[in-house]
C-alpha cells in the first residue's frame, strides 16, 4: 500500500473536522452558559445528590474544546478549559459521558447529602483531544479552583442580553 501524501492526510484532517463539527447544531452555543465570578462552597443538598464536574487544564493554542457532558444519555452541562459546574442528581447510580473523537465514561453513586467530583481531561487524539472523565477528591477540586472559573446555564434575561450586547459591538 502506498504510502499517504500530505495533501491526503490533511483532507482526511478536514474531512474528520467537518464531521465533528456537523453534529453540533443541537450543542449549545455561546449564549446558553455564563461564567461566575468567586468561589462558593459546594453545599450538599438534602434531597439530591450533588456531583461538582471540573476540567483544570488549559488550552493548548488558546483553542476552545468543550465536552458537553451528559447524564444516562441527557445533555446537563458544558465545560471548557478551566471551568467547573455543579450538577444536582436524582439519587442512585448514573451514567457520566463526555465526547469528542471517543468517549470518556464513568458511573457515579448519588447520594442524598453528599458531594461527588469527577475530573475531566483531555489526551492527544488523533483530530482533537481524547477526553478523560474520572472521579475525583474535594482536595483535588480545591487545589485546582483557585484557577477554575464556574459556569451555569444562562436565564433567558442573560441570553437576550448577551446577544443585544454582540449586536452592538
Amino acid at each position: 500500500m502506498p504510502e499517504p501524501t500530505k495533501p491526503a492526510l490533511c483532507l482526511v484532517a478536514l474531512l474528520s473536522c467537518a464531521a465533528l463539527l456537523g453534529g453540533c447544531a443541537e450543542m449549545p452555543g455561546a449564549y446558553d452558559y455564563v461564567t461566575e465570578a468567586g468561589h462558593a462552597p459546594i453545599a450538599p443538598d438534602a434531597s439530591r445528590g450533588t456531583v461538582c464536574f471540573f476540567r483544570p487544564e488549559t488550552s493548548l493554542l488558546g483553542l476552545p474544546a468543550p465536552y458537553y457532558v451528559q447524564e444516562d444519555g441527557r445533555d446537563i452541562g458544558m465545560l471548557d478549559y478551566g471551568t467547573w459546574f455543579v450538577h444536582r442528581a436524582r439519587p442512585g447510580m448514573h451514567l457520566y459521558t463526555i465526547s469528542t473523537e471517543s468517549t470518556a465514561r464513568t458511573v457515579i453513586p448519588a447520594k442524598a447529602h453528599e458531594v461527588r467530583y469527577v475530573k475531566c481531561s483531555s489526551h492527544i487524539g488523533v483530530v482533537v483531544g481524547r477526553p478523560s472523565m474520572e472521579p475525583s477528591t474535594p482536595e483535588e477540586f480545591k487545589a485546582a479552583s483557585p484557577k477554575l472559573k464556574r459556569i451555569r446555564p444562562a436565564t433567558a434575561k442573560e441570553k437576550q442580553a448577551m446577544e443585544a450586547k454582540d449586536r452592538q459591538s
